[in-house]
């Protein structure tokens, strides 16, 4: 069978040249970059959506129906029936899976199979490529490795000094942050990590807020800091500690309300036309209706009745404008530090962006 006869490549006298091994451990892996790599995920699907090894793409070897079947034998069985029912399961659409994992490795320097554990699966696959005269590198351990990673780097202190912003609702600090990136300063944007952006109201226009966990967080958080080569500076915007449905790690929320602290402070007018801007109401009305029923019992049945009114006819810049001022600005300012480092007023966001940049030359002297 070809899942025995693999094994056969397990011997202690293969001689590991760079082109002839058929392992590669977590820490090699990601030392060399993951962009330097085809990184194909055969696991089942709704394995690799729960979370995966960022850059990779799922070719999956089994489908989750298939995964359950197969490791319903595994149990009552045993490993051998399951194997056997894997590949009767798997074998007609083989071709095509190896085809897809070969496209996605012509234009890579070297492919990498990975699964759960580094197990049967990674195992199959990179057989029949060595069949086909293809080379790949299985990973060692599988994502149990790289999610062993994660872990550890979150659990022990972060050596990333802060900058974070602080402002309320409606000043821009999201897209500020996303242009302070692409001029080339470190940022992390925490509402992209969490699919949410941090409101009663966060969720909506989140296309990935219902596939969020907290091991994708985990996930794309460290993404952020290793393609960064983890910058000893950051900017990040002040967030609770939990963002949506998902909460961000101890240590790094320690680096986050420890940082240095920027009050952004921009005028009211300009504020709702942001939040305008980025919630859509006149595309997401309803949902915008559903989300403020949540938390109508904070405001009161008249004020409440007030602003339901206001959406329901489409009265979004005075809705907005009432809304922050009876509800989000009180909830926000009680919410912050006791004293800020920085305050920066602007009325653009390329003069709110300068200013920043002034104080990061000023922290990193």
């Amino acid at each position: 069978m070809v899942l025995d006869l693999s094994m056969n490549l397990l011997n202690p006298f293969m001689v590991l040249s760079t082109r002839n091994r058929t392992f590669i451990g977590i820490e090699e892996l990601l030392n060399n970059k993951l962009d330097y790599y085809a990184i194909v995920d055969v696991r089942s699907p709704s394995e690799y959506l729960y979370d995966h090894i960022p850059t990779s793409i799922n070719i999956p070897i089994l489908n989750d129906q298939e995964r359950t079947i197969v490791g319903t034998i595994y149990k009552t069985d045993g490993p051998f029936k399951a194997k056997l029912k894997a590949l009767n399961l798997i074998h007609m659409r083989l071709p095509e899976t190896l085809e897809n994992i070969i496209e996605i490795s012509k234009n890579k320097p070297e492919l990498i199979i990975y699964c759960a554990r580094g197990g049967a699966r990674s195992e199959v696959v990179q057989t029949l490529l060595r069949l086909l005269q293809v080379n790949s590198l299985k990973l060692l351990n599988g994502y149990k490795a790289y999610r062993k990673t994660i872990y550890n780097f979150f659990d022990h202190p972060i050596p990333t000094q802060c900058i974070t912003l602080y402002g309320l609702t409606g000043c821009g600090k999201t897209l500020i942050l996303k242009n302070l990136l692409d001029a080339g300063y470190p940022s992390v944007n925490l509402e992209h990590c969490a699919s949410h952006k941090g409101s009663n109201f966060g969720h909506i226009g989140e296309e990935n807020f219902n596939d969020i966990t907290q091991k994708k967080l985990e996930s794309a958080l460290w993404y952020s800091l290793y393609k960064q080569n983890y910058p000893k500076v950051i900017f990040v915007e002040g967030e609770s500690k939990k963002i949506g449905k998902v909460v961000l790690p101890k240590n790094f929320c320690s680096n986050m309300i420890n940082g240095i602290k920027i009050y952004m402070e921009l005028p009211l007018k300009n504020r709702i036309s942001f939040i305008i801007n980025e919630y859509k109401p006149h595309i997401y009305k309803n949902e915008i209706i559903t989300a403020f029923k949540s938390i109508e019992r904070y405001i009161g049945k008249s004020k409440s009745a007030t602003l339901l009114k206001l959406l329901i006819d489409n009265r979004f810049y005075e809705f907005t404008e009432l809304i922050l001022k009876i509800y989000y600005d009180p909830l926000y300012t009680h919410s912050f530090p006791a004293h800020f480092d920085y305050t920066i007023k602007y009325d653009t966001l390329d003069e709110a962006e300068e200013k920043i940049k002034k104080i990061y030359y000023e922290v990193i002297k």
